[in-house]
């Protein structure tokens, strides 16, 4: 429709808009540095630096080698990988009969959204992260559709790519194995059910909880199954970079990120919404986000649970990123 098309429109046109008008940063120019050096090269340096998989630079060096390095062919790279987040998203959307109008509007306003026009244009793995991170989440959604053989395949090839993007990646997939372990593929209903129905759907499946549990452990056990490979593929590079980081630790590439304090989680949902900073009052905000979440995860456990992946995915991230940062001083901030 001239709304979609009008939408997507913007989504480019906001990503290509003065993307050449600020200089590479340190953390860009570094990725730039290791795609320029031989194949040998490459990977020892990104071992080195340990904190990051190397995928982005393997893609980074293929991308220079049919562009070369100018700025706006750099700059190409994660706009492209950004603008391919949409075919995901529209995939998506159908799958879950999300609505036109519904699916437009967010699409408008990650348009137009300044945290996310950001990472669209900053040559670092963050753009293939999305991807990555959309990818596997809409191939996870068609296998709690469809158990099939098939779909789980895919899931793995989606998360294997998840994995050497960035070890973000494997929050994605520790949450899908904990919604597996919740819901059964095999219950997921594509209708919406009546919330006045729960009592008497709930004896019903009350009185076959064996067998339901049952199907469970297999679907659970099928996804475990499946990440093996992606495991044991990841495994060298984790071994390689492991060694590096028990003998270095962490303070050298994230010595500098201070230990995020309660109110700046907030600040991250803060964020989410467009603006910086959130200047005044924490405590109206966290008062609001204590009821906010808690509320509408209630409201669409009854009257969407085709969304109950998504919901899943919006709300745990951030929350067991600062958890880690508790406990891992390191992972600061700017990783919430």
């Amino acid at each position: 429709t001239a709304a979609t098309f009008a939408m997507v429109a913007l989504f480019i046109f906001m990503r290509l808009w003065r993307m050449t008008d600020f200089a590479l940063d340190g953390d860009e120019i570094f990725s730039i540095k290791l795609a320029r050096a031989s194949w040998h090269n490459l990977f020892a340096g990104a071992v080195d630096d340990a904190i990051h998989p190397p995928l982005l630079y393997v893609l980074l060096k293929l991308w220079m080698s049919v562009g070369g390095d100018s700025l706006l062919w750099l700059r190409l790279f994660p706009v492209t990988a950004s603008v391919l987040c949409l075919l995901p998203v529209f995939a998506m959307c159908r799958d879950l009969d999300i609505s036109p109008a519904a699916r437009n509007l967010a699409i408008g306003i990650v348009a137009v959204h300044p945290y996310a026009l950001y990472y669209s244009q900053h040559l670092r793995m963050y753009c293939l992260l999305m991807l990555a991170g959309l990818l596997s989440s809409w191939r996870f959604e068609r296998y709690l559709y469809r158990a099939s053989i098939r779909n789980l395949a895919l899931l793995s090839a989606a998360n294997l790519f998840l994995a050497y993007t960035q070890y973000y990646g494997w929050c994605v997939v520790l949450l899908e194995f904990v919604y597996l372990l919740w819901k059964s593929p095999a219950q997921r209903s594509p209708t919406r059910p009546d919330p006045r129905e729960f009592l008497a759907d709930w004896r019903a499946e009350s009185s076959l909880c064996g067998l339901l549990w049952k199907s469970r452990l297999k679907n659970v056990f099928a996804f475990l199954l499946a990440t093996l490979p992606v495991a044991i593929l990841f495994a060298p590079w984790a071994w390689y970079a492991g060694q590096v980081l028990h003998h270095r630790g962490l303070e050298p590439n994230l010595g500098w990120i201070s230990r995020p304090m309660f109110a700046e989680l907030n600040w991250f949902w803060v964020e989410l919404t467009g603006f910086a900073e959130f200047y005044g009052n924490w405590y109206p905000a966290k008062l609001a986000l204590c009821v906010l979440i808690p509320f509408v995860l209630f409201y669409r456990r009854y009257a969407e649970p085709r969304v109950h992946w998504l919901m899943l995915l919006w709300v745990a991230p951030a929350p067991i990123a600062f958890a880690v940062s508790q406990w891992l001083p390191e992972i600061g901030r700017a990783h919430v």
